[in-house]
């Protein structure tokens, strides 16, 4: 493991410069894996199973009779497997000492490192293809009933597209289904979508403070629109648009088995003094699965072209 380099730990040392902003030079925008509901759990394996019913669940009226009619049902039983992610840090302890304990090295490329991984839970969540040491992401799991193509002019999407995706989000929530909580796509689709809405439909789409993000989000229907980390795959480039349901008992959920959920369960565990060389660390990292409980919590619009959005005259980002 390599430590720093003596230009960035000799940036740390000084004492009257601050000590550093994250994530680098272009920051990446991604306000959904701050939604993400986190859960923690205690087991004794790697492997998280949940029980899904797999027979039609119904119950019909029926009259005065010596046998009721009774229909069997049965579950099949779904997994998902927790995987790493995380990374060590290194600084020399002589460097460190040469601070005077007025910046702490360590720590500030621990939280660095943080950054970075919550940044690489927000790709996983949205394209983790299930290959081992990736995560089941959305992409990955979503079933082929719950995903469809824009039907919008040119590969973008119409107001219908939205409502059709809306309505395809119908996880139960512990008796019948109650449909999605938020639409993740993103930031220049959500640009175009709040353009699309604000003209003719602008009776759908609002604005509201939300709480977690401490900035205002546009909602359609009433459901928040949230910036993810989704990108363009392809040829031709194209985006997808995700509906979730992220409240309940079958609402989407990272599931985690180090740290605290508060943390999005990462875990910072010193290390000892490196044997041969003078340099102190601490390993970051956690142990994730995302689990979607139901088939109906996701649903996805296929196809909103990368070029369209140009023609359109939503600018491409920097890199």
């Amino acid at each position: 493991m390599a430590i720093p380099s003596d230009v960035t730990l000799v940036n740390l040392n000084q004492p009257y410069v601050f000590k550093g902003w994250f994530p680098g030079s272009y920051g990446i925008v991604d306000q959904f894996i701050r939604k993400v509901p986190f859960l923690q759990l205690q087991q004794p394996t790697t492997q998280v199973n949940w029980n899904l019913l797999n027979t039609t669940n119904t119950v019909v009226p029926y009259s005065t009779s010596p046998t009721l009619p009774t229909t069997p049902l049965n579950f099949a039983q779904s997994s998902v497997t927790l995987t790493r992610i995380g990374d060590s840090v290194l600084v020399d302890k002589y460097s460190e000492a040469a601070s005077g304990n007025v910046n702490d090295l360590l720590q500030t490329e621990i939280q660095a490192k943080r950054v970075a991984i919550i940044q690489q839970l927000g790709v996983q969540t949205t394209q983790g293809n299930g290959t081992l040491p990736n995560l089941s992401g959305f992409s990955s799991v979503v079933s082929s009933n719950q995903e469809f193509s824009v039907s919008g002019t040119g590969g973008l999407p119409a107001m219908l597209d939205l409502l059709h995706l809306v309505h395809l989000v119908r996880a139960s929530d512990g008796c019948v289904g109650a449909g999605a909580d938020c639409l993740v796509m993103d930031e220049r689709v959500l640009r175009y979508v709040v353009s699309m809405l604000s003209g003719e439909y602008f009776s759908l789409i609002d604005f509201a403070y939300d709480q977690d993000l401490g900035v205002s989000v546009p909602r359609f229907r009433g459901l928040p629109m949230y910036i993810g980390q989704v990108p363009a795959y392809g040829s031709p480039l194209a985006y997808d648009i995700w509906a979730l349901k992220l409240t309940g008992p079958t609402g989407i959920r990272m599931l985690h088995a180090t740290g605290t959920s508060d943390q999005y369960g990462i875990d910072v565990v010193q290390l000892p003094m490196q044997y041969g060389a003078a340099q102190i660390g601490a390993f970051v990292g956690g142990l994730y699965a995302l689990m979607v409980p139901e088939a109906h919590a996701i649903a996805r619009i296929q196809g909103v072209l990368d070029s369209a959005l140009t023609t359109a005259g939503i600018g491409t980002l920097p890199s």
